[in-house]
């Protein structure tokens, strides 16, 4: 905990006062327009209640700068190790990102988590509850993001099981073996 605690004051952050925020995916950075959308939809998400804070891509650094973009109210990040970014979803109000890996890690984390895509390959999250789309080229970054606030969901109760399956496991290989 007091890792955590450091990780967050050095970057001045208190925990569920900001949104983490990743994209690097081609079809978004690629896309002027869906660049021009995402940028634009966290540059206005961030004048509301929480901070934006996005560990920002060095190749979507390159698309901003070549698009003519930048970020003036939002906390942009250098790339961060794993730990920190651990830290920063798990204090943060909600995740948003492109990233499918981030959509899952938020779900374990107890997160709500805003997909900046057209389509996700973990649809079992968005049918649960847990993962919404926000499809880039619609421009709607902050009202879906505001309305996140209010979403919840439990995990313990959730779609990839009850955390026991180690000891099913081995429960059946013992009879197989018997």
């Amino acid at each position: 905990k007091s890792d955590e605690s450091e990780v967050l004051s050095s970057y001045g952050l208190k925990p569920k006062c900001f949104y983490f925020v990743t994209f690097h995916r081609a079809e978004n950075v690629d896309n002027t327009v869906n660049l021009r959308n995402i940028v634009c939809g966290l540059q206005s998400l961030a004048q509301g209640p929480k901070e934006v804070v996005v560990a920002l891509h060095p190749r979507s650094l390159n698309a901003i700068k070549r698009a003519g973009l930048s970020f003036s109210n939002v906390r942009v990040l250098s790339p961060l190790p794993y730990h920190q970014t651990v830290v920063l979803m798990v204090n943060a109000s909600a995740v948003i990102t492109d990233s499918g890996g981030l959509q899952k890690e938020a779900y374990f984390f107890d997160k709500f988590c805003l997909t900046i895509r057209d389509q996700t390959e973990w649809t079992e999250l968005v049918e649960y509850g847990a993962n919404e789309l926000i499809r880039p080229a619609d421009g709607r970054i902050k009202e879906i993001a505001l309305k996140a606030l209010t979403k919840t969901f439990n995990v313990q109760q959730g779609i990839y099981g009850d955390g026991n399956s180690s000891q099913k496991i081995v429960a059946e290989i013992k009879k197989y073996l018997n």
